[in-house]
């Protein structure tokens, strides 16, 4: 299932002798976004789930570096987002999304076993929140600095809640 608003999948496959880091696709980022949402899903051969702890280090690389910074992103079957953004809007609006997979992780791959993945991207302005056109938002964090409230949250298919509970003297 996509969620409305992704794009169509670059769908990569990671095979013995590959050179790393692996060039994904060139992303250009909209007017002004210092964001890059990335959903990565990883691809069964059959119907198992395989590499559930195989994990790479995802950029998006312009000619003036790794603007947006580096995150350790795992490949789930059923999808995971990962948010690439320093809150800072980069100096280039073209560059290449790149992933490295990890030493772990090419062991089984040399072993006959290649590992893929699906890559889909939009580009956001992190100072407004989640992308619009991808049906939700998104919970960050909130810390009372009082110390003397526990945050938790509920979601639902509609709602999300925030609970503070106060803490006694």
């Amino acid at each position: 299932m996509r969620l409305a608003g992704w794009p169509q999948p670059t769908r990569v496959t990671i095979v013995p002798n590959d050179v790393f880091p692996i060039e994904v696709a060139d992303v250009l980022l909209g007017e002004g976004d210092d964001t890059l949402w990335v959903r990565i899903t990883n691809i069964p051969s059959d119907d198992s789930c395989t590499f559930p702890y195989s994990y790479g280090l995802l950029s998006w690389v312009s000619s003036e570096g790794r603007e947006l910074g580096t995150v350790k992103a795992f490949g789930h079957c059923e999808s995971e987002v990962f948010k690439l953004g320093v809150g800072r809007t980069p100096l280039e609006r073209s560059g290449k999304l790149i992933f490295d997979a990890r030493g772990y992780n090419l062991k089984w791959i040399d072993k006959g076993h290649p590992w893929t993945l699906e890559f889909q991207t939009i580009s956001a302005n992190g100072g407004e929140g989640s992308p619009t056109d991808l049906g939700r938002n998104t919970i960050t964090s909130f810390a009372p600095d009082n110390g003397k409230a526990v945050l938790d949250f509920s979601i639902d298919e509609i709602f999300a809640g925030l609970i503070l509970r106060f803490l006694g003297r």
